[in-house]
């Protein structure tokens, strides 16, 4: 059977409406003369080809290659010179609830009545930056080294992992080179790609919009090979990777073998983009400002600093958009270093969400979160540790759980947070500050972004270094309740690493849960199993929501076709050119 896509549960009760006015080039868009209207329409559009387009970033990429990668702005970027099956619609804004559309596939999977066999046609004709052509060998390649490879590649999704019908010992691609014991994926022909799952899963098409860009396999080579790939990826996209000097620069360069008609989701307007990391946050928004730079990578907005300048001022206000992320700003406490529940349930109460929500810039910044669900994917909307009246903490409750879990005076444990994003940092201090009014004393830990996936992503990291509460963001993998709670909540999820579930969520009943809802066609069906999976994490005291971000984004005036995209949180990377 052929199925219709649908994409969320319950999820655009916050869409704006679509405004679209004309202002010239080749389709219609607002201006750049006002304020958040990239969160709803197309700014400045233009086909207008030329120029350097400087992205610069607080970090470096945790990798630039999209099989090992994690991070929403680095799976927006490589789809620059990445193609996968499917992708996000880039050319509709305003959707809230981003539609999944066809990208390097000619269509939608088509789905066996049972769901667990999902058939993708390639478009035919494509090739790669070498000259070679794409085919469907290519793209099993491409998820094999990805979720099949943890020595080697362990940074990304592991979707492909659980679900795929193959030994549970089967040795990678570079052990098995020729991918004849890769049973999880058969390719009939040159352009068609079968993935054979162990069981039915309803939202499969969403899964194959990550880790799936062709990977030519003799580009990568054998484990060192592999490791080293993201410094030569062989592009599918319109553009390719002309160097990479980690922590230093990358420039990408158009791919002379890209057509409109083989990615019709991207745009290859500018003759080159320049990437800058680890440059500091004030310096980027200075870089915005006077327009040296055009685009904060993260895209999670400007600093304090810059965020009420901006704010203040008529001139430069009409150049910023507010748009709702999709991220969820929270904190994982472990469920090894704080075992006792009520020693975790403390420090839910305990926590003061408003000098959290200021951190990040108030009002503007995000509202406060009382799930771990957001909003945008049918939220609870339930309050399991009400924080009092004004949202500060309810230190009686806090107490009263201390004295349940044999610690009145309160205990001593470690915070991490990423030391190279300044807001992040700041709700690390006010979440300290907040726990030390009940006698829980924090250690701060920062480390670097780029080092998340072994730092927070090793259960074996966060034991020695004692990291009972753990300062993140997540924004669901695709936009529906599996793709937001799977990776951070389901025991199955945990892996030694590149591991999501930070907080080491062990419950069978989550698990139950999650093995229950994937083989449920009705989206309101799973939505209810969704909320119950929620509520069971919350009554463990995992995980703290914190806010349902927004981000403050500058756009200079010679930016085009820029609008928000909601899959990513973020400006579309794909559409981006200059005036």
């Amino acid at each position: 059977m052929k199925r219709t896509h649908s994409l969320g549960i319950a999820a655009a009760t916050f869409a704006g409406a679509l405004v679209v006015a004309g202002c010239g080039g080749a389709s219609s868009g607002s201006g750049s003369g006002t304020y958040d209207a990239a969160s709803t329409s197309v700014v400045n559009s233009s086909d207008h080809q030329g120029g350097t387009l400087v992205y610069e970033m607080s970090s470096d990429f945790d990798s630039m290659d999209p099989g090992n990668t994690y991070y929403a702005y680095s799976q927006n970027f490589t789809r620059l010179f990445a193609t996968p099956l499917l992708t996000f619609d880039s050319v509709t804004p305003g959707q809230t609830v981003p539609k999944i559309v066809p990208d390097l596939a000619t269509d939608l999977g088509t789905p066996s009545d049972n769901l667990t066999t999902w058939t993708y046609h390639i478009r035919q004709g494509l090739k790669f930056s070498n000259g070679e052509p794409i085919t469907a060998k290519d793209v099993k390649y491409a998820v094999a080294r990805s979720n099949f490879a943890p020595d080697v590649l362990n940074k990304g999704p592991v979707y492909f992992q659980k679900y795929l019908t193959n030994p549970n010992n089967y040795p990678g691609p570079y052990k098995d080179p020729n991918l004849d014991d890769f049973k999880g994926i058969t390719t009939p022909d040159d352009y068609t790609v079968v993935f054979h799952l162990q069981a039915p899963f309803a939202e499969f098409d969403d899964i194959v919009i990550m880790e799936t860009p062709p990977v030519p396999p003799d580009a990568d080579t054998g484990p060192n090979g592999g490791v080293n790939y993201e410094y030569h990826y062989v592009s599918s996209g319109p553009y390719m990777l002309q160097s990479y000097d980690p922590g230093k620069q990358a420039v990408l360069v158009k791919n002379p073998n890209w057509t409109q008609a083989g990615s019709p989701q991207a745009k290859q307007l500018a003759d080159k983009i320049i990437f800058r990391p680890n440059v500091t946050q004030s310096t980027i928004d200075s870089d915005l400002l006077n327009g040296s730079a055009q685009v904060d990578l993260a895209g999670t907005g400007v600093s304090s600093d810059a965020r009420a300048r901006i704010l203040s001022t008529p001139t430069l206000k009409t150049h910023a958009d507010d748009p709702l992320s999709g991220f969820e700003w929270y904190a994982g406490i472990n469920s090894t270093i704080i075992p006792n529940v009520h020693c975790r349930k403390a420090i839910e109460y305990a926590v003061d969400k408003t000098t959290v929500q200021d951190a990040y810039g108030g009002a503007v910044g995000g509202s406060i979160a009382t799930d771990f669900l957001p909003p945008w994917i049918d939220s609870n909307t339930t309050n399991t540790y009400p924080n009092g009246p004004d949202n500060t903490g309810d230190l009686n409750a806090a107490k009263n759980e201390l004295a349940q879990c044999g610690s009145p005076a309160g205990f001593t444990t470690s915070l991490a947070f990423r030391s190279d994003r300044p807001k992040e940092k700041d709700a690390a201090v006010a979440v300290q500050a907040a726990l030390a009014r009940v006698g829980i004393q924090t250690n701060l830990f920062g480390y670097p972004s780029q080092d998340l996936p072994t730092v927070l992503g090793a259960p074996a990291s966060v034991h020695q270094n004692h990291l009972g509460i753990m300062l993140s963001g997540w924004q669901a993998d695709f936009p529906t309740g599996y793709g937001f709670l799977f990776a951070t909540t389901d025991p199955q999820a945990i892996t030694q690493s590149g591991n999501y579930n930070f907080e080491e969520e062990t419950n069978p009943a989550v698990t139950a849960l999650f093995n229950k809802v994937v083989g449920l066609s009705a989206i309101p069906d799973r939505a209810a199993v969704y909320r119950q999976i929620d509520d069971a994490v919350m009554q463990d005291a995992t995980i703290i929501p914190l806010i349902n971000s927004k981000s403050l984004i500058y756009r200079p005036d010679n930016l085009t076709n820029v609008h928000i995209q909601y899959g990513y949180g973020m400006y579309d990377y794909t559409q981006l050119g200059l005036k």
